[in-house]
């Protein structure tokens, strides 16, 4: 995660999202481009390190070229284990990291993909060990959690209806509250949707839908007063292929779809 300025105005937070898929299992990775420096910083972040989060409010940082390469990726820190990790997003300030993992599935695969978070005092701190958050998980898989910019929101997928992915929604009534009972988002159709991002103003939540029974693809819908608004696909983003993982640029001018083949061996 970094944020970049560009003609003066803030970009973030550019995620690259990547997840590295071997032996030990499915980890969360961060890659970063090599001329992304605090304006007056010199010398590099050290290897496996949180402090490769570290990030600036300041329009005065310097800005990074959006098209050089990314560094090689480094796991973060006390986040993973020897089991699968998955989408880890932060929050607006980037001191919360919510992800999905199957740390403590049995062999019979019980209790499955359950939702984590963690904190930091800083974005230069390394964050707290994970734990699981308390009242949106089940005995079916959660994942790709997407918490609302003042923290009492948090959207996320979930299998509990035993047939296919659907999205559902948690509040609470303070940061230090637990999450109360999860409701579905009345954006679920009968075929997968999952993936949700709500944006950073809260206007809209984006994510993924195999509805009609096609590839997956990024749709959006408005949120207003009476709950969420007409769903329109994100024609401009969506291919050939499966789309997976729609984010959006903190200034909401930048999508960030992550188009993948979806087979077995990636989940």
């Amino acid at each position: 995660m970094l944020r970049c300025v560009a003609n003066g105005v803030l970009w973030g937070p550019i995620t690259l999202s990547l997840v590295s898929a071997g032996i030990a299992g499915c980890n969360l990775i961060l890659g970063l481009r090599d001329d992304y420096r605090l304006a007056g910083e010199a010398g590099s972040d050290s290897p496996g390190s949180d402090s490769a989060f570290e990030s600036s409010s300041d329009a005065s940082a310097a800005p990074c070229d959006l098209n050089r390469p990314f560094n090689m990726p480094e796991q973060v820190g006390v986040i993973n284990t020897t089991r699968n990790d998955y989408v880890g997003r932060l929050s607006p300030d980037e001191l919360t990291i919510y992800f999905a993992s199957d740390r403590e599935s049995d062999a019979g695969g019980a209790p499955g993909i359950e939702i984590y978070v963690a904190t930091r005092a800083t974005t230069a701190s390394a964050f707290s060990n994970p734990t699981k958050v308390a009242g949106v998980n089940t005995d079916y898989d959660e994942g790709d959690p997407s918490v609302s910019a003042d923290g009492l929101t948090l959207y996320f997928q979930s299998f509990r209806s035993g047939t296919d992915q659907n999205i559902f929604v948690a509040s609470r009534g303070s940061i230090d509250a637990s999450f109360g009972d999860a409701r579905p988002v009345p954006v679920n159709t009968t075929f997968n949707d999952q993936d949700p991002w709500i944006t950073v103003d809260g206007t809209e939540l984006w994510f993924t839908s195999g509805r009609g029974g096609g590839v997956d693809r990024v749709y959006r819908a408005p949120k207003n007063a009476n709950g969420f608004g007409t769903t329109t696909p994100v024609t401009e983003l969506n291919g050939s292929s499966y789309e997976r993982g729609p984010a959006l640029g903190a200034d909401g001018l930048t999508g960030l779809p992550r188009a993948i083949s979806i087979d077995a061996t990636q989940f």
